[in-house]
């Protein structure tokens, strides 16, 4: 059986209801953004936050992670139109000026602080080396300019999305604005590999061919992102991809993660998924080890006032389970050396 079908088979969407792991109460979060504005430009990063972007380069492009994120910046507002494309929730694409397009997850009624957490998400991946989640920033949009700029072939539905959308005092909705990703396939694995070898790909003995080389990695990092930041979402439909050549993995849609709470249930078929490689990125595993409290509250730093991304009780979380990381790399390292385990760069 392929390792995506083992994978695909582990987790069961369960409510946010409940206990969580530690027993204890998940604070609320009381966050207030610093939105990107025509006065404010928005989430401009401390730059040793992380820790190497002039060396990433984002998956098909020859721009880092960070370039794209500032291009995104630079043009927030210049937008030409706005056109629903969500399914199970209102996303927008959105058209910018510069041959831009961007991914707008505005705060709805059912997912007020969800935008948070994609932003969050990207931080994480970028100071942990990875060039496949797309660039995210924080972003706020007048009522007015989603009304005029909405695509016209959507102008009948606008007061049904209107009634959705979390509006603030200034008549704005905020939302994470995303890089969008124009070429991508279904992460269909049996198609790469041709074989049942998939699954061993991530295994101590794997003998890896190198045509599929960063696919495993990867996929391997993925595992370990995915469990670093509590997504339970990843295999629940389209939720990472290939990217044209079927070389590499790109990671989407993090609005699940870094849940409150996150159930005993939940957090077992998560660590599951983790303990299904045993070979890691020996960069991505060494950024964690260096990724203290301090760090982690200066990646969240929402920039311009002293509030954070995600509450205390998330940030309490992420450290915990980066420490069952990098607790279970230990004892692999002990067993069976760190040549082994750490495979890939």
């Amino acid at each position: 059986m392929f390792l995506f079908l083992l994978l695909a088979s582990c987790y069961e969407p369960c409510s946010n209801s409940g206990s969580n792991v530690s027993g204890q109460t998940p604070e609320t979060t009381q966050n207030t953004q610093a939105l990107a504005s025509p006065d404010n430009k928005g989430d401009e990063h401390i730059d040793a936050h992380f820790s190497f972007e002039e060396t990433l380069q984002f998956v098909d492009t020859e721009l880092s992670p960070r370039d794209l994120l500032k291009q995104l910046e630079a043009h927030a507002h210049d937008v030409s139109s706005f056109k629903p494309v969500g399914t199970s929730s209102i996303v927008f694409r959105v058209e910018l000026d510069n041959d831009l397009r961007a991914a707008f997850k505005p705060s709805t009624d059912t997912r007020r602080s969800s935008y948070q957490r994609e932003v969050a998400a990207y931080r994480l991946a970028e100071y942990l080396g990875m060039a496949n989640v797309p660039p995210a920033t924080l972003v706020a949009y007048d009522r007015q300019t989603l009304s005029k700029k909405l695509d016209p072939d959507y102008r009948d539905i606008w007061k049904d999305l209107e009634d959705q959308l979390i509006w603030n005092d200034n008549d704005q909705v905020k939302g994470a604005l995303i890089y969008w990703i124009d070429e991508m396939r279904p992460a269909e694995f049996e198609e790469v590999s041709g074989s049942t070898d998939w699954q061993q790909w991530l295994s101590l003995n794997a003998n890896i061919d190198p045509e599929v080389q960063s696919l495993a990695q990867d996929l391997g990092s993925m595992l370990v992102f995915d469990y670093l930041i509590g997504n339970w979402d990843r295999f629940s439909g389209g939720n990472f991809k290939f990217n044209p050549s079927r070389t590499r993995l790109l990671l989407l849609d993090h609005n699940s993660a870094f849940g409150v709470p996150f159930k005993d249930k939940v957090h077992d078929r998560v660590l599951k998924r983790l303990k299904m490689t045993q070979t890691f990125s020996k960069t991505q595993i060494g950024l964690l080890k260096e990724l203290d409290q301090k760090k982690l509250s200066a990646l969240m730093q929402i920039e311009h006032n002293k509030n954070l991304l995600l509450s205390d009780w998330q940030l309490r979380k992420v450290l915990d389970r980066r420490a069952t990381i990098l607790s279970y790399v230990d004892s692999l390292i002990t067993l069976h050396g760190e040549n082994k385990v750490f495979r890939f760069p």
